[in-house]
């Protein structure tokens, strides 16, 4: 279980490491990044890595509609953390 756990961990962290590399030196990346999916698949199976693949797009999805708020000035000066 602590293998498959941290297989998926880490296959996050990679999408995480590639997209901001790409994103701090202005280039485009791979919504759906191939060489990591055949990577980690054998050790977490399709689905989880689909599944993993997602997530980490709608966390950079999000992240840059953020993003183009606040270039556009949209966003509030102070952001209260969630509950408050």
């Amino acid at each position: 279980m602590w293998k498959l756990a941290d297989s998926c961990a880490k296959l996050y962290n990679e999408l995480n490491f590639e997209r901001r590399h790409a994103y701090m030196r202005c280039r485009r990346f791979e919504w759906y990044p191939k060489h990591l999916y055949e990577k980690y698949v054998p050790l977490i199976g399709s689905a989880t890595a689909q599944q993993i693949i997602n997530k980490n797009n709608e966390a950079r999805r999000s992240f840059l509609a953020l993003k183009k708020l606040e270039a556009e000035g949209k966003l509030p000066e102070h952001r209260l953390p969630p509950g408050r």
